[in-house]
């Protein structure tokens, strides 16, 4: 099973690769934009972190991804192309992809359906990833992914655990899934903007505490959970190839640790057949009360799910 973990910078590249990444995923700049990219990320976000790298720093990160036996995935995520003039804006989306295959990107990150049809018709065969934009929940999604001809398919945070095994055992495509915290709605469909350039810092806004009804306070947008170590064996057992970090606007030194915990529970299971949770975590001093408890990824115990409207 590998591990895909987010990079901004060469800096950070060297830092998640040392920490055990098999595969790492980073966007690139566009003069374009002043602040939004074709990444659906903001090339500098509301804390001031850049989220995409400049042409020749992506081109540096990639040799020396390379160079270590890590393959890169280029963010081409960006979702519903407008319509412009002579189609300007999907003529150079194109030629923001060919940049990246030109220097030798491994795979295509895209997460909306025309895109990769579009870079299909256009005779793309660089391997495309299905992202989780696209809310592959169901296995009819996933034959409709497979027909586009998508190698990989990324599914939604907020899947089960019993659903990631039947949506497996239903398909030949790579199915990739996320560990750590991530999207608290379904992949952006809350729609509240965060890290995409915005001037006003918003927080998460999805993780915010709402009134209904003027009755009672909850998190009725948030339907993710944070820790999946423990569920680290039963993806590894039910065949998942591929697992995901998020982070690309995460401080470099959190990610790296992150990185490591995690590679030191997929390198337990696989030589041993255990992990020692508490071992493990406590490699992150805050992990444990922050994390861990009913944030619990993919255990029938974690009640976000259950009590979001989702």
């Amino acid at each position: 099973m590998k591990m895909k973990v987010p990079v901004n910078s060469f800096d950070s590249a060297v830092r998640q690769i040392s920490a055990g990444a098999d595969e790492i995923y980073m966007g690139m700049n566009d003069d374009l934009f002043s602040t939004m990219s074709f990444s659906a990320r903001a090339q500098i976000t509301s804390h001031g972190v850049h989220s995409t790298l400049s042409p020749l720093e992506f081109y540096r990160t990639l040799k020396y991804a390379h160079s270590k036996n890590v393959a890169v995935n280029y963010t081409v995520n960006c979702q519903y192309m407008s319509h412009s003039d002579n189609d300007f804006m999907r003529k150079r989306y194109l030629q923001h992809v060919l940049m990246g295959i030109e220097m030798g990107v491994d795979a295509l990150i895209v997460s909306d359906i025309g895109n990769i049809i579009y870079l299909k018709q256009e005779g793309i065969t660089t391997p495309i990833i299905a992202g989780s934009y696209l809310s592959a929940f169901n296995t009819e999604t996933l034959c409709f992914l497979s027909e586009l001809g998508v190698v990989r398919v990324c599914l939604p945070d907020q899947m089960k655990l019993e659903e990631i095994k039947e949506m497996k055992k239903s398909t030949e495509l790579e199915i990739e899934v996320f560990i750590g915290y991530g999207c608290s709605n379904i992949s952006s469909s809350c729609n509240f903007c965060h890290n995409n350039g915005e001037q006003l810092n918003v927080g998460v806004t999805c993780r915010d505490s709402y009134f209904v009804h003027d009755e009672h306070e909850c998190n009725i947008l948030d339907a993710c959970c944070n820790c999946a170590i423990c569920a680290i064996p039963l993806l590894i057992d039910i065949g998942v190839d591929s697992v995901k970090l998020v982070g690309r606007e995460t401080d470099n030194e959190d990610l790296y640790y992150i990185t490591k915990m995690y590679r030191s529970a997929i390198d337990s299971y696989l030589s041993t057949g255990g992990i020692s949770k508490d071992s493990i975590i406590s490699q992150i001093p805050w992990w444990k009360n922050v994390m861990c408890s009913i944030r619990c990824k993919y255990s029938s115990n974690s009640s976000n799910i259950y009590q979001s409207y989702i």
